[in-house]
């Protein structure tokens, strides 16, 4: 059920395909299944990070019993990584943020992810 979230002050040229990659990569690092990964991209936003509007990012990943402290230390140099090679920002410029709220508090197929798993 992974969520990502990212938010740049730069024009994506393609989201669909680099939202399609951001899920492949994201289903790849946390092993979940493409079909239960939602992305949201959202560019030409007003940021400022580190005190300047130089181009930057905002990564919120929120996810259910895959993210812990060593874990998270893998994800992030993934997506810094693709950030850089793909979208041009460089990694200093900007934050990833880890949330897992746990399955009770999930939302799907009007229940929520505790229930299905139950």
């Amino acid at each position: 059920m992974p969520v990502l979230e990212l938010v740049v002050n730069i024009e994506v040229p393609d989201h669909p395909e680099v939202s399609l990659k951001l899920t492949r990569l994201a289903a790849r690092l946390l092993n979940r299944p493409e079909a239960r990964i939602a992305t949201y991209i959202s560019t030409n936003k007003t940021l400022t990070f580190a005190g300047t509007s130089e181009p930057a990012y905002l990564l919120t990943v929120i996810a259910i019993e895959c993210l812990d402290t060593q874990a998270n230390v893998t994800y992030s140099s993934a997506f810094a990584e693709f950030f850089e090679s793909d979208l041009g920002l460089a990694k200093d410029r900007g934050y990833i943020i880890f949330e897992d709220p746990g399955s009770d508090r999930i939302g799907l197929e009007g229940t929520t992810w505790a229930a299905l798993n139950a």
